[in-house]
């Protein structure tokens, strides 16, 4: 049937979409959920990292006794538990040199608190082995049987991805109590080991000291050198003057009162000026005048400060001249030396 000169023709199914089958929905036996009755009940406890760090080097399959653990009642009438390690259970034989000098003096005693019950939290712990009877694919055959003919095969591309080996899982059970472990703060041991570990914390581990002998050669070849560079370049005089030009802050208040005294005598001063006759740093001196006058920004005295009218005296404020003549500057100075003087009879 055509439409529109279009034909219209119905969708073929594959016939090889084996991943709609039902065999992969089969219990292959990977998965073992028993009842609630064979569960088993068990304490799930936190532990500092670097405890758990000087169990690593413990086999997976060993049962080991990491402690004991000890159990009394208060004058509260509240459970109080300690655990007692055993240094036994850490195994630091096989551990690596500076893993060992780390967690020789690990602490033996820790207090063991609960924080919530097993209802407030979804915890489930599982367990898993090897599939009895899995080898893996290439497991028994020789290299001629990989593919290819006499000496030389085709290599296939691989993937980075390492093809995981099933497993048979199986659910332990779930927590009873969740509790965590805490070293003994009060014991000498505890402060020591984590005093040590701050310290190092501090310092990292590629801190080094450099122990040089220095000889009276060392000390006149240094002092050679330093002479043999002392003239490159000429520093002193620079900083010398840049330290006589360096303006000191005076008290607030002082410098409040020769402000205004300059302000009574002019009604505009420049900031050029000001500094002049303040020797003060140039941000200290507008912040200062920030309290007591204002920045003209347009009109004949544009740039010019003057005071907040609500500051100047009645009395003289009619006798207060514009502003300053402008001060003449260094350069200024120098040039009054080569003007040529006149004899007057």
């Amino acid at each position: 049937m055509a439409m529109n000169g279009v034909k219209m023709e119905g969708l073929k199914q594959d016939p090889d979409s084996g991943f709609m089958d039902d065999d992969i929905y089969e219990d292959t036996g990977e998965l073992n959920i028993p009842s609630e009755r064979s569960l088993q009940e068990f304490w799930l406890t936190r532990v500092p990292d670097w405890l758990l760090q000087a169990w690593e080097h413990v086999g997976d399959d060993e049962e080991i006794e990491i402690g004991k653990i000890a159990i009394k009642q208060n004058a509260m009438g509240n459970e109080e538990m300690k655990m007692l390690l055993n240094p036994s259970a850490l195994n630091l034989n096989v551990a690596p040199k500076d893993v060992k000098d780390e967690l020789k003096d690990i602490p033996r005693e820790y207090n063991v608190a609960p924080i919530s019950n097993a209802d407030d939290v979804n915890t489930y712990i599982f367990t898993e082995k090897d599939l009895p009877g899995y080898k893996p694919a290439a497991f028994g055959r020789s290299r001629t049987d990989m593919g290819g003919q006499g000496q030389y095969r085709v290599q296939k591309p691989r993937s980075k991805f390492r093809k995981a080996i099933p497993k048979h899982t199986s659910l332990v059970g779930t927590p009873r109590r969740i509790l965590e472990c805490i070293p003994e703060n009060l014991n000498a041991d505890t402060q020591n080991f984590l005093a040590k570990r701050t310290k190092k914390a501090i310092e990292g581990n590629n801190a080094k000291t450099n122990i040089t002998d220095l000889s009276a050669h060392s000390y006149a070849d240094g002092e050679r050198t330093q002479k043999a560079f002392m003239n490159f370049v000429d520093v002193g005089g620079k900083r010398k003057v840049r330290q006589e030009n360096k303006a000191a802050r005076i008290p607030k208040n002082e410098l409040l009162d020769q402000l205004h005294r300059l302000f009574d005598t002019y009604e505009y001063w420049a900031m050029k000026e000001l500094k002049k006759r303040t020797r003060q740093p140039e941000a200290y001196l507008k912040e200062t005048l920030n309290e007591i006058a204002a920045l003209v920004k347009s009109g004949t005295y544009a740039a010019h400060w003057k005071r907040n009218s609500d500051l100047n005296p009645n009395a003289i404020s009619a006798t207060i001249a514009d502003k300053p003549p402008e001060s003449k500057s260094d350069d200024d100075l120098g040039d009054e030396d080569d003007d040529e003087m006149e004899d007057v009879v």
